[in-house]
């Protein structure tokens, strides 16, 4: 196995986890029938952006989703990062939304990820959001393993048919609605990678 190709499969892992509104096809494998084409071509094009693909696993080490990150290194310490740039996620899934790119705040560095307030990490696109809890499962000597929480929501529209009941859901957001979709997912910050 080449050294950039380890680097690829250390960077992330998902496990899928079922809620009420989760039905089990949210994260497929995308490397089962003829879905394995759509990240093939997505690495590429992280690739052309000089961008790095964190690669989320269920808990199968079957490929469900990628993120693209940049990470930026100081010229004073070139060996470490500090800052790891979130350009976008992308999940196989039975959504309407698999693509989220619009980062803010502390979603637009991985590394912020860990620990923020439950709920402050969002990142949208015009038809979908993610919101992402992310919080340290363990401490490995090469890296760390990062377990989050998502839920992920698609355009909602019928505001004024929700019921009080739908209303006072924990998971409910106005503007969005309930979620689509619910899972955890793990992924590995290496070493060198610390805020």
């Amino acid at each position: 196995m080449t050294t950039s190709l380890r680097g690829l499969i250390l960077a992330a892992s998902v496990v899928l986890t079922s809620g009420p509104v989760l039905a089990e096809s949210v994260l497929k494998n995308c490397f089962s029938g003829s879905s394995a084409q759509f990240f093939a071509s997505e690495l590429e094009d992280i690739s052309k952006e000089k961008a790095t693909p964190v690669l989320l696993l269920n808990d199968q080490r079957e490929v469900v989703g990628v993120v693209s990150v940049t990470p930026k290194r100081p010229r004073s310490e070139s060996d470490k990062v500090k800052v790891v740039e979130v350009n976008k996620l992308e999940l196989c899934s039975s959504l309407e939304t698999s693509s989220f790119y619009y980062t803010e705040g502390l979603a637009e560095n991985l590394l912020t990820w860990i620990n923020a307030p439950e709920n402050n990490i969002e990142i949208t696109q015009d038809e979908g959001l993610i919101v992402l809890n992310a919080k340290v499962a363990k401490q490995e000597s090469y890296a760390t393993l990062v377990k989050v929480e998502f839920k992920a929501y698609d355009v909602f529209s019928e505001e004024e048919e929700v019921d009080e009941a739908t209303r006072k859901h924990p998971d409910y957001i106005q503007d969005w609605g309930l979620p689509k979709g619910k899972g955890t997912f793990y992924f590995y910050l290496p070493k060198n990678w610390s805020k």
